[in-house]
């Protein structure tokens, strides 16, 4: 690309990301308000997640000349229950934070168990900075949402003001509380405190491809894939990634040609849209189980959907589906899921009623 170009589609995207992170917070935020959130408990290493964590961020500290640490208790067993995407989530906002307001100097990520004993450990997170510090008086705002310290026109730093109100909402639901301590210029260190029970047996790795600025390499098997979806700017991006990888993909634009499709073809999996003219994505997936041939009937589908409440991804499950992936789509798990599914065992049990 010449430099222009480059940099106008560098532009659209960073401004594309904003606003998808910006959505995501009111969503979070709107869920946390109206009661309607809860944590997963599933078996993960505590190490990985906060490495991982960190990982995705260097490059934002780098790109300020800042020195991002990562400083963990080694020789632990750190295998333990909880909800790692909402840890991970929590963690994501303070580092972030701390790199935004931090001009020289480091931002140091700590862990350390603080109690344990056979059933559970209690480990205590902090974020320490040497950024611009809050005052006494400020600290009180922060955790408002809509809040940010300088609330002026000319403002330095962006953000919607929601990232420490979810964050604290989300550590108090964890049973702990997020805590700052911190003087104007100074630098500020956040930190909280919570305990997980201990995973029976160590969890499976994960196997999210890593992003890459040129998408994900091609698939070691080509898979035949129907997407029933009405809205063209999401079929484009999820063909348009599928078939990079190698795959073949097939499109309908409502529930009833889907099922139609699935009637005269075969197919490794589909990704179905809830909310279709016609014939909605629980309707087609209950006449595709429906049908008399176990080979089709069983077929994997996905769930695509703008739905992202508390319970939505238990409906789709009991509708029969086999995932659930709420919009915006992350391409990197899609395709991860997509691959993977066809080599899970296939639906055998009848379904619920939905």
């Amino acid at each position: 690309l010449t430099p222009s170009v480059r940099d106008y589609l560098e532009t659209a995207r960073t401004s594309a990301t904003l606003l998808v992170s910006l959505l995501n917070e009111i969503l979070d935020f709107s869920k946390l308000d109206s009661g309607r959130f809860s944590l997963e408990a599933a078996p993960f290493d505590l190490r990985v997640a906060v490495q991982q964590t960190v990982k995705t961020l260097i490059h934002h500290a780098e790109a300020k000349n800042l020195r991002l640490e990562c400083d963990i208790t080694e020789g632990i067993d750190m295998r333990v229950m909880g909800d790692s995407l909402r840890l991970r989530q929590v963690l994501n906002n303070l580092i972030g934070n701390a790199i935004k307001f931090t001009a020289q100097g480091s931002v140091t990520v700590v862990v350390r168990p603080i109690k344990s004993d056979e059933s559970s450990v209690s480990f205590q997170f902090a974020v320490r900075d040497t950024g611009i510090g809050i005052s006494a008086e400020d600290q009180g705002k922060i955790f408002s949402p809509f809040t940010q310290v300088d609330a002026s026109m000319t403002r330095r730093f962006g953000g919607a003001g929601l990232g420490l109100t979810i964050a604290a909402n989300l550590v108090a639901m964890m049973g702990g509380q997020l805590q700052v301590e911190s003087e104007p210029g100074s630098g500020s260190t956040f930190s909280f405190a919570i305990r997980l029970p201990r995973a029976a047996s160590p969890p499976t790795a994960p196997t999210t491809p890593e992003a890459t600025s040129n998408g994900p390499a091609k698939a070691s098997a080509a898979l035949s894939i129907l997407l029933a979806e009405d809205t063209y700017a999401n079929q484009k991006l999820i063909t348009t990634v599928l078939r990079r990888r190698g795959h073949q993909v097939q499109v309908v634009n409502n529930g009833a040609e889907a099922v139609e499709a699935v009637r005269n073809g075969r197919y490794d999996v589909i990704l179905m849209d809830i909310q279709m003219p016609t014939m909605d994505g629980f309707e087609a997936t209950a006449a595709i189980r429906a049908l008399a041939e176990p080979a089709i009937a069983t077929v994997p589908i996905v769930a695509l959907t703008a739905h992202a409440m508390q319970g939505d991804d238990e409906r789709c499950l009991m509708a029969g589906m086999d995932a659930y992936l709420a919009k915006p789509i992350d391409i990197h798990i899609l395709v991860n899921l997509v691959e993977e599914l066809p080599h899970r065992a296939r639906r055998t049990v009848p379904l619920e009623e939905a």
